[in-house]
Order: structure tokens, then C-alpha cells, then sequence
């Protein structure tokens, strides 16, 4: 369905449809604004409505609020980097701010304006890439996430049990490998936009080598030549089920 919105029935904007002049945002109280209602935003309210929490929504593109509302949707067309507008929707009082705007600028112009205004709302942001990740940490935003991040770790797990990996294993080596991950990128975070560029280069390339050998001290046998599809804890437990089959004498 989304798909069909975003390629088919949300043309570009038209000169027309900008001019539309902005909603009258009502305050109705609820715990959570989302700003962007885009693909993601739609996934973070479909979720959080599913489980019956307040929203009010706001988005610039009027024909994204056209298309929602005629799915019973109330989404109010206006500009979340407007102050006053943050104000109308109970930015004062809410529990939860989710910022999902896709033009990762504009994302961070509203962030530095809800920090500014509301440093005690909680804002939730969804990130682009690595360098919109950073410019959201720099403007005070603690919990953001990478849009792209997450499906691409399950598909990085997925590969390594398309290649004989057991479930266990490549779930236990895709959780370490995404903790140095997430380690690593706030530690660039602090190098990032900064001068010495040399040093976040160095520390970049290095993280590479880290990577693997975090990999081998996690499954020293993960790089050996074997079949991928046995560890050592699972070979054992299939060797007891098959030699208590055949009552064969275990080797253990």
C-alpha cells in the first residue's frame, strides 16, 4: 500500500499545493507527536496506535496528509520547525517527540528547535546515514536511529545462515559485531565535523581490522576451514542423538 502511495498516488508537490496555508493544530493531549509521516513515520504511529497511545501528527507534504486522512487518519499539514506550531500540538506537555522527517536538514533544524524549546521532551529521530546520525547527536538527540541500520543487520544475519552458519551462531555473531558497531559510532561522533580528520580516518580503517577480530574471538572456528553449518556445542549434541540412535559408544 505504501509503496503505491509513495510511487503513484504522491506526485511530486506542486507549485498549487504549496501554497496551501497551514492546519490549525489542535492541542487534543496526546502523549506523542510525530513529525514525518512518511514511510517511517507511518510504521513508529501504525505501532504506537495499534496499541492505543494519542498521536498528532504533522507533515508538509499535503497530499501525504490528503491520502492518510482519507484512510481515517488525522495528520495536520504544517511545518514542525515552526515554534509556535510545536506549541499548538502540546509540545509542552507530551511524553514522546518522534521525528521522522526525510530531509535529514530540515530533521535537524527541528531537533535544535524542540531541544531549544522543550529540553525536557524526549525526542525519538530517525536518521538517514552515518552523517545525519552525528549531526542529531551534536544537536542533543539521544536516541537516534539509522533508517536503513536494522533490516540491513537481519540481512547480514540472514547471509551468514544462507552460508551454513547455525541460527544461534550467526544471531550470536550479528549481536557482537552490531555492539562494536554502535560503540564505534558514537565514539566517531566525537571526530566528526571536527578538524582533525586525519585521526577519524585512522580510527575508521582501523575499526575494519577491529570488526574481525572481534568475529574470531567470538568463534575462533568461524574463520577456520570447516563446515560452517557445526560449532563445537552443536556438533556434540547431534553426535549423543545419533550414536543413542544406532547405540553406538559415545565419544565424549
Amino acid at each position: 500500500m505504501f509503496i503505491l502511495l509513495e510511487r503513484v498516488v504522491l506526485p511530486r508537490v506542486t507549485e498549487k499545493a504549496k501554497e496551501r496555508p497551514h492546519d490549525d493544530v489542535k492541542d487534543d493531549g496526546a502523549h506523542v507527536i510525530i513529525a514525518g509521516y512518511g514511510r517511517f513515520g507511518q510504521i513508529v504511529g501504525r505501532m504506537l496506535r495499534a496499541n492505543r497511545v494519542p498521536l498528532t501528527i504533522l507533515d508538509l507534504d499535503p497530499q501525504i496528509v490528503d491520502f492518510v486522512g482519507r484512510l481515517g487518519i488525522k495528520v495536520y499539514y504544517g511545518d514542525a520547525s515552526r515554534t509556535d506550531l510545536l506549541h499548538a500540538a502540546g509540545c509542552h506537555h507530551a511524553k514522546l517527540f518522534v521525528l521522522a522527517v526525510d530531509n535529514a536538514e530540515e530533521a535537524t533544524k527541528i531537533a535544535k528547535q524542540v531541544r531549544e524549546h522543550f529540553p525536557k521532551l524526549t525526542i525519538i529521530a530517525r536518521a538517514t546515514d552515518r552523517q545525519h546520525y552525528w549531526a542529531l547527536r551534536r544537536a542533543g538527540v539521544k536516541k537516534v536511529f539509522r533508517e536503513t541500520f536494522s533490516s540491513a543487520w537481519e540481512s547480514g544475519v540472514a547471509a551468514l545462515q544462507e552460508l551454513g552458519y547455525r541460527a544461534n551462531t550467526a544471531h550470536r555473531l550479528g549481536t557482537r559485531w552490531r555492539q562494536h558497531e554502535e560503540s564505534l559510532i558514537e565514539e566517531l561522533a566525537q571526530l566528526w565535523g571536527t578538524a582533525d580528520q586525519d585521526t577519524f580516518l585512522v580510527r575508521t580503517r582501523g575499526a575494519l581490522g577491529e570488526a574481525e577480530r572481534l568475529m574470531r574471538d567470538e568463534d575462533p572456528t568461524a574463520f577456520g576451514d570447516r563446515d560452517a553449518a557445526w560449532d563445537n556445542e552443536s556438533l556434540r549434541a547431534d553426535t549423543k542423538v545419533a550414536a543413542a540412535a544406532a547405540d553406538l559408544p559415545r565419544t565424549d
